[in-house]
């Protein structure tokens, strides 16, 4: 809450504040026909996705759709900023909550994504930060800890990192 305050409850990179979409809400105003080709649509994109692949190799099987997914080019309105607490750099055996303010920044889950995906974070031995290896991101949630599409289950959280961000 500290970090969200100071941050004035705003992504430092976009600026966006947090806001939760109610997918359902979109699709209840939908017509029968509607609904169904939004299904199509969302199970082909499903598929194609890497997510998508990857839950087939798993379960060997198509999920069921009881809540559908929203697609972001019909349905942009609807979609959810979720902020995230970024760490800068992370020491061995500190806890996500004891690190300096300044080691810590608002993002939401697309910069955040971005921020792995693009910058090396780094992992040191203590808190002197002489020795550092680089931040392996976790192969699900790409660093993040989260994954904003599950929002509504344990908050995101990645189960295949437990939150931590990496797999090591």
């Amino acid at each position: 809450d500290i970090i969200d305050q100071r941050d004035n409850g705003k992504c430092r990179k976009c600026k966006k504040e947090e806001h939760i979409a109610n997918e359902l809400d979109a699709y209840r105003d939908m017509t029968e026909q509607e609904k169904s080709e939004f299904l199509k649509k969302a199970k082909k994109e499903f598929l194609e996705s890497e997510s998508g692949k990857s839950w087939m190799e798993l379960i060997g099987g198509f999920p069921k759709f009881g809540i559908p997914m929203v697609l972001k080019e019909n349905y942009a309105d609807y979609e959810s900023v979720i902020l995230n607490v970024h760490h800068e750099y992370y020491i061995k055996g500190k806890k996500p909550w004891e690190y300096e303010l300044d080691a810590l920044t608002t993002l939401c889950s697309n910069c955040h994504k971005e921020v792995h995906e693009k910058e090396i974070i780094r992992i040191y031995d203590n808190d002197s930060k002489l020795n550092s290896v680089p931040f392996k991101n976790c192969w699900k949630c790409n660093g993040t800890g989260r994954l904003p599409e599950y929002h509504y289950y344990f908050g995101g959280i990645c189960f295949a990192c437990d939150g931590k961000g990496t797999n090591e």
